[in-house]
């Protein structure tokens, strides 16, 4: 029988763990129907290589897209973790999202609740070839219908400011308060959270200040000690906020 690695980082009291490793691998470790919510931001349109087989996917779902041919068992993977009403939050672009809306159709019983337009408000650089980038899809799927959790009903338009790639050092990093919004609307304090794509560790640094129990994957070790670096800097136990974000 398979046990989980050694967490690359563990917060002093449990809550917030961080593995370094594939995150197909990891992901087959863990219990079915444990996850309250799954937020992740997956690394699209780049080689990247990943122990998920392509068993679940059609040929024909594949065709022109074969950076996210590993996608499809990622789903299904987060179908069998998440409890029932839990959440899954998956950031994508304009160019993807369409496949990826087919791949949850298609292989998930999984229920396409909205996409939401996260607002960068600071356009990215570029020359004249094409319009400015200044947005990205954040695709919002459920396990069965649950309703959101906080009083306050928030729109599908989130303008938040971008953070600084240089000072968090990773070239897609979000913005600690996207994970927190994502949180606050599908979670309670102590429910348990994944991200399988950690990167600069904003998500966990979110599910930290909010008292969530949290597990994050990174393959690459060098981001996960930039992630570890920055959760070490914060206190591990943050007055909580569900003020509107």
């Amino acid at each position: 029988m398979q046990v989980l690695p050694k967490p690359y980082f563990k917060s002093a009291d449990g809550r917030i763990i961080l593995y370094n490793g594939d995150a197909a691998e990891i992901m087959s470790l863990l219990p079915d129907k444990d996850i309250k919510a799954i937020i992740t931001d997956p690394p699209y349109g780049i080689t990247w290589k990943s122990n998920w087989t392509q068993k679940h996917l059609q040929k024909e779902v594949l065709k022109g897209d074969k950076d996210l041919t590993w996608m499809g068992d990622f789903l299904v993977d987060c179908e069998r973790l998440l409890q029932p009403e839990g959440s899954l939050y998956v950031m994508t672009r304009w160019d993807k999202i369409g496949f990826l809306i087919g791949l949850v159709r298609n292989l998930t019983k999984l229920n396409i609740r909205n996409c939401i337009v996260w607002d960068r408000i600071i356009h990215g650089l570029g020359d004249m070839k094409s319009f400015a980038p200044v947005y990205d899809l954040i695709l919002y799927v459920t396990e069965g219908k649950p309703r959101l959790l906080n009083d306050y009903r928030f729109t599908n338009l989130w303008s938040i400011n971008r953070e600084n790639d240089r000072i968090v050092k990773h070239p897609t990093s979000k913005p600690v308060a996207v994970f927190e919004r994502m949180l606050v609307c599908s979670t309670q304090p102590g429910d348990l959270i994944l991200d399988p794509f950690v990167g600069s560790g904003a998500s966990l640094v979110a599910a930290n200040k909010l008292n969530r129990h949290a597990i994050g994957i990174e393959i690459d070790e060098h981001f996960c000690s930039l992630a570890t670096q920055r959760l070490q800097q914060l206190p591990m136990f943050m007055e909580q906020s569900e003020m509107p974000l």
